[in-house]
């Protein structure tokens, strides 16, 4: 956001952004903060016991949509993993961690 301002301010104020989104850079880079992945399970319950498989897909879609919102909101960026290969080797590095750890 600080990039697409920086345009309409003048010099000062672009070379302090500038050096701030510089400093942000250097500090991400330092800790590896904002190199970390995250990834998410969405459970869905039948609560009504019924064998609806559009239901499930709804629900889990609605939370889904709810979740991806909020982390987007706060910066975060959101990435749909899809491929079956993907899914499988990341379930195999959690529950593997050793194992995986140790291929790489």
């Amino acid at each position: 956001m600080i990039q697409e301002k920086i345009k309409f301010e003048n010099k000062n104020i672009q070379e302090i952004s500038k050096k701030y989104i510089e400093y942000i850079k250097s500090l991400n880079h330092d800790k590896k903060s904002s190199s970390k992945n995250f990834y998410l399970i969405i459970s869905y319950e039948n609560k009504e016991n019924k064998n609806s498989n559009e239901i499930a897909i709804e629900d889990l879609n609605d939370k889904y949509f709810k979740i991806k919102d909020c982390l987007s909101r706060c910066g975060n960026i959101v990435e749909d993993i899809k491929e079956k290969k993907q899914i499988i080797d990341i379930l195999f590095s959690f529950l593997n961690f050793r194992l995986y750890f140790n291929n790489t």
